[in-house]
């Protein structure tokens, strides 16, 4: 018996081509997981004053050109610096069994496309309703005050009058100016009353 070696006719040959396809592209599927496409956002180079589970300073930032928002649990592989607006790529990955207060996504940063700086002397205004002396707003930290987790530069009268109103649960507003110092980047120079 002779076997014959036929070639595929063109349809046959085109056909077997979008399988291999269909096949090539199924296998990669999973690598290629919809959930963690890049995405990109502008971080603002402030955070804000925001109320979570507790006092915090949220991450303000905005996509396709947006209105900003806040985020509250940061982003992983990313660290924010005062005054440095950041454009970054980033992807979402979702949380298999967040616990109850937890998010149910993580924001994981892939890479900084831009940064751009603001410029020493900015200032940035900020109102703090929610007053406490438990807020944990501001505590001492040596000469200066400490705001959540950021080192704030301040005359010894205007610490003390921060530290003052918190005692009293008197809501107020405070003026900030950047500083060139990365350690220290803020410091206080104006307080006021608000509603």
């Amino acid at each position: 018996m002779r076997l014959l070696h036929r070639t595929p006719s063109m349809p046959q040959f085109k056909l077997r081509s979008r399988h291999l396809l269909a096949l090539s592209l199924a296998a990669l599927a999973p690598a290629c997981d919809p959930e963690e496409a890049l995405e990109e956002m502008v971080v603002s180079s402030v955070r804000r004053p925001c109320v979570g589970l507790e006092p915090m300073l949220c991450l303000r930032y905005a996509e396709d050109g947006g209105e900003l928002k806040s985020h509250y649990s940061g982003i992983q592989d990313f660290t924010h610096r005062w005054g440095v607006e950041t454009r970054l790529r980033y992807h979402v990955e979702a949380v298999e069994k967040p616990d109850a207060d937890a998010p149910s996504e993580h924001w994981i940063a892939d890479e900084i496309v831009s940064e751009a700086q603001d410029p020493v002397g900015t200032r940035y205004d900020f109102n703090f309703h929610e007053s406490a002396p438990d807020s944990g707003w501001f505590v001492a930290s040596g000469e200066r005050l400490r705001m959540i987790d950021t080192e704030v530069d301040c005359a010894p009268a205007l610490c003390a009058e921060v530290l003052s109103r918190l005692a009293a649960s008197t809501p107020f507003a405070a003026g900030f100016e950047l500083t060139a110092d990365e350690a220290v980047p803020l410091r206080l120079v104006s307080l006021q009353d608000i509603p």
